[in-house]
C-alpha cells in the first residue's frame, strides 16, 4: 500500500501539478492514433522538434529548478509514463528506456523525434534502438 501511495504522490508532485502550466491536456489513445494517422513524417518531425526543444526544459525548471542529468532521467521516467508503460533499466551508466504505448508506428516516430530534440536541447546522448507500432526504445547517457 505504501508503494502505491508513494507512486501517486510522486506522480502528482512531479507531473500533475505542473502539467497545466505547460499546456498539457488529456487525449484518448484512439484520438492520438487518429491524429497521427493523418500526419506525414515531415509534419511529425516538425511538431516533435518544436515540443521536444522547449517543453522538457520548462518541466525540469518547474519541477527541479535545475537541469542535471539525474533530473533529466527522472523527467524521462515520469514524462514517458503518460504515453504508456515504461521500462527503465541501467547498465554501465547507460539508461535503457522502453515505452509501450500501443498506438501506432507514426506515434513511435513522433516520440523518437521528440526525444532527439530533447537530447539536443538538454545536452545528453541518446540512441534510438527500436521503433515499432506499439513501442519505442532508446538509450540515454551523459554527454
Amino acid at each position: 500500500m505504501n508503494a502505491l501511495v508513494n507512486s501517486i504522490a510522486k506522480k502528482y508532485i512531479s507531473w500533475d501539478r505542473n502539467a497545466e502550466d505547460v499546456g498539457f491536456i488529456s487525449l484518448t489513445k484512439k484520438a492520438i492514433k487518429n491524429i497521427f494517422g493523418y500526419l506525414s513524417d515531415d509534419e511529425i518531425k516538425e511538431v516533435a522538434t518544436s515540443v521536444g526543444s522547449t517543453v522538457p526544459r520548462d518541466l525540469l525548471m518547474l519541477n527541479f529548478n535545475t537541469v542535471t542529468f539525474d533530473n533529466i532521467v527522472l523527467l524521462l521516467e515520469i514524462w514517458n509514463e503518460r504515453f504508456g508503460k515504461v521500462r527503465h533499466t541501467v547498465s554501465d551508466s547507460k539508461h535503457q528506456f522502453t515505452i509501450y504505448h500501443e498506438i501506432n508506428e507514426t506515434f513511435s516516430k513522433y516520440i523518437a523525434f521528440l526525444h532527439k530534440a530533447m537530447a539536443e536541447d538538454l545536452m545528453f546522448n541518446i540512441k534510438i534502438t527500436n521503433v515499432t507500432e506499439s513501442a519505442f526504445s532508446f538509450l540515454v547517457e551523459k554527454k
